[in-house]
């Protein structure tokens, strides 16, 4: 049933990171299924041997697969997809006094906003290395908090801010 021995880590890149080795798996383009007793839940990096980059659990829903047995049937993205592409729906271009031009973000996870603030510190000319690198941790730290990683916002910013942080911008 499950034809992939993948690793999967927590915290992907902070000092709470958690990784579980050689763990079954069906990994299929739009939905990959684990055992229901493996800890796998949204925001875990999966590594798939053969694949370039990682897959992210975007979603994790507990299926029956037959009388009392149940199977965890998740979704997966790379991770160029999850932090470089943002839904056409959420993005929504607005003039603001006609002063600059204004991109709303809505529903951005606390997450993912942290990400774009971390690459946005480690881009940055401006920052002493030294600074860069307790801002980073700190940012990390954030991002591990399991109050923050549910946390969801609506956010302005100038077009030029938005670029500053590396994302793509889609209308």
């Amino acid at each position: 049933m499950f034809p992939h021995r993948v690793k999967i880590i927590r915290n992907y890149k902070s000092k709470d990171e958690k990784i579980l080795m050689d763990v079954p798996a069906d990994i299929q383009p739009e939905k990959s299924y684990f055992d229901n007793k493996v800890d796998i839940k949204k925001g875990d990096y999966v590594f798939v041997p053969d694949l370039d980059e990682p897959l992210i659990v975007a979603k994790v829903e507990v299926r029956p697969r037959a009388r009392g047995m149940y199977i965890k049937e998740t979704k997966l993205i790379s991770e160029s997809e999850f932090f470089g592409k943002l839904d056409k729906r959420k993005i929504v271009p607005q003039d603001f006094q006609n002063i600059s031009r204004v991109i709303e973000l809505n529903n951005i996870s606390g997450a993912v906003y942290l990400k774009a603030l971390e690459r946005s510190i480690e881009n940055s000319d401006d920052i002493p290395l030294k600074q860069k690198n307790s801002l980073i941790m700190k940012v990390r730290e954030l991002e591990n908090d399991p109050y923050i990683k549910d946390l969801s916002i609506k956010l302005s910013l100038s077009e030029k801010k938005l670029k500053n942080f590396n994302l793509s911008i889609s209308y």
